[in-house]
C-alpha cells in the first residue's frame, strides 16, 4: 500500500501532507480509500498533528474532504470547526455542523451556520435546514418560505416536503398539508410517518374514508405502531360508529402497551356501546390489577367495584376487592368480600 513506507506514528501526517501538496484527484481517491482503512492507537494526537500540517497548505475541495475523514476518526464536530476556519466556504461541512448544533438544541448557533451556507449557489439543503430551525422556533411563516425556496431549487426533496406538510398541519391548513404529504409519498411510497400524518390531515378535512384507507396503508408498513392503531380506532369509534373495528384497534393497542390506562378506557367505551358487560367487567379487573400494582388503592377499589357491578358472580373480583379493602384498613368490608368470594 501507499502508506507502507511510513511508520504507524507518522503515516496519517505524511499521507495528508503529500496529498495536500500534490492536489492530484486520482491519487487523492487511491490514498483516501487507504486512509479510511487505517486504525490509529493515538488518534487524538495524530489528528491534531495532521491538522497542524494541513493548515500550512491552502485547502482544495478534495483535500478538505480528506481532512474531514481524518477527523471523523477523532472528533467529527471538532473537525468541522477546524475545517471551517481553514476553508469557510466548505458548505457541506457547514451544513453538517449546523445539524449537529441543532441536535444539541443550540438553535441560534445552528441558524447562523445555515444562513452562511445558504449563500452558496443552489444550496437547497441549507434552505431546508433553516426551515427546520424556524419550524422548531414556531416561526411558521418563515419555515414555509424557506421550504418553498428549497423546493424551487430541487422539487423532489422528500424530507423538505414532509416537514412542509407538518408545518401546514400545525397551522391547520389541512388541504395544503395533504398536498405536501401526497407528494412525499409519491416520492417515497413506504414513508409510514408521512402516511400517518396524511391520514390525520384527511381526518381534519372530514374525509374519513380516505383517512381510514391511509391509516391502513401505514399499518401495512408498521403494524405495531401504537399511535396509528390508536388513531384509527378513534376514527372508527367517534367518526364512523364502527365499534367492532374500533374494538380490534384498541385491543391491539393494549397488546402493544399493556400499562397505559387510557387504552383500557377507550375499550370500555366500545364495550359500553356494544353492551358487552362481561368483556367490560374483565377490562375493569385488568385496570384494578394495574392500580394495585401501583399501590393506587382508591382507583383499584373503584375498578373492582365496577367489575362486580357488571358481573356480580365474579369470585376473583370479590377476592381482589376484599384485598384492596384490607389494605385500605376497611377490615369489616374486606371480610364481607372474602366471604362473597368463598360463596
Amino acid at each position: 500500500m501507499f502508506y507502507s513506507k511510513y511508520s504507524d506514528s507518522d503515516a496519517p501526517i505524511s499521507i495528508i501532507t503529500e496529498i495536500l501538496s500534490e492536489n492530484n484527484p486520482i491519487k487523492f481517491e487511491n490514498i483516501s480509500n487507504q486512509f479510511k482503512a487505517l486504525r490509529f492507537t493515538k488518534v487524538k494526537h495524530l489528528a491534531q498533528a495532521t491538522l497542524e500540517k494541513a493548515s500550512l497548505i491552502k485547502l482544495s475541495g478534495n483535500s478538505s474532504t480528506l481532512l474531514y475523514r481524518a477527523f471523523e476518526m477523532y472528533d467529527k464536530h471538532l473537525g468541522e470547526i477546524k475545517i471551517l476556519r481553514l476553508q469557510p466556504d466548505a458548505y457541506t461541512v457547514r451544513n453538517n455542523y449546523g445539524k449537529f448544533l441543532l441536535s444539541q438544541n443550540k438553535v441560534e448557533n445552528a441558524k447562523q451556520q445555515f444562513k452562511i451556507a445558504q449563500k452558496s449557489a443552489n444550496n437547497c439543503e441549507a434552505l431546508s435546514y433553516l426551515g427546520d430551525v424556524y419550524f422548531m422556533t414556531k416561526k411558521y411563516d418563515k419555515a414555509i418560505f424557506k421550504y418553498h425556496k428549497a423546493l424551487e431549487i430541487k422539487p423532489n426533496l422528500k424530507i423538505t416536503l414532509f416537514n412542509l406538510g407538518k408545518v401546514y398541519l400545525q397551522i391547520t391548513e389541512y388541504q395544503k398539508a395533504v398536498e405536501a404529504f401526497e407528494k412525499t409519498i409519491k416520492l417515497d411510497s413506504e414513508n409510514a410517518a408521512a402516511l400517518r400524518y396524511l391520514a390525520i390531515a384527511y381526518c381534519h378535512l372530514d374525509n374519513m374514508l380516505k383517512s381510514v384507507e391511509t391509516y391502513k396503508r401505514c399499518l401495512e408498513l408498521l403494524p405495531d405502531d401504537l399511535e396509528s392503531n390508536l388513531e384509527l380506532g378513534l376514527v372508527y369509534y367517534h367518526n364512523l360508529n364502527k365499534c367492532h373495528e374500533a374494538e380490534n384497534c384498541f385491543k391491539k393497542c393494549i397488546q402493544l402497551s399493556p400499562e397505559r390506562e387510557d387504552l383500557y378506557k377507550n375499550l370500555l367505551e366500545v364495550y359500553q356501546q356494544l353492551n358487552k358487560r362481561i368483556d367490560a367487567s374483565n377490562v375493569f379487573m385488568t385496570l384494578g390489577d394495574l392500580f394495585l400494582k401501583k399501590s393506587d388503592l382508591e382507583n383499584a377499589r373503584n375498578a373492582f367495584t365496577s367489575a362486580l357491578f357488571l358481573n356480580p358472580i365474579n369470585a376473583d373480583g370479590h377476592w381482589k376487592l376484599g384485598r384492596t379493602m384490607h389494605k385500605l384498613g376497611h377490615y369489616d368490608l374486606a371480610i364481607i368480600r372474602y366471604k362473597k368470594a368463598d360463596q
